[in-house]
Formats: structure tokens, C-alpha cells, sequence
């Protein structure tokens, strides 16, 4: 996996969950943080 991701770069990240069902009233947050840096990147969706 690449360190940095440059100006202009982009970069493709795929991550693979064992199967699973989200209840009625559930919904899936994904959330992605620098390591070291302040930046964060919080998704919500209800499947």
C-alpha cells in the first residue's frame, strides 16, 4: 500500500468485509483518518 498520495495522484483503496445484514434501522459509517494528520473522511449510508 502506497505511504503518500500526491498532488494529482489518485488512489484506488479496496477493503473486503466478511458478509453481513444490517437491521432495518441500521446504518453502515465508514470512517477514514490520517495517520498522522488532522483530516478526516466520515461516510454514512443505510444499505
Amino acid at each position: 500500500m502506497l505511504d503518500k498520495v500526491y498532488h494529482n495522484q489518485s488512489f484506488r483503496f479496496v477493503y473486503v468485509f466478511p458478509k453481513f445484514v444490517l437491521g432495518e434501522d441500521e446504518k453502515l459509517q465508514l470512517e477514514l483518518q490520517e495517520k498522522k494528520g488532522r483530516r478526516k473522511l466520515i461516510l454514512n449510508t443505510k444499505l
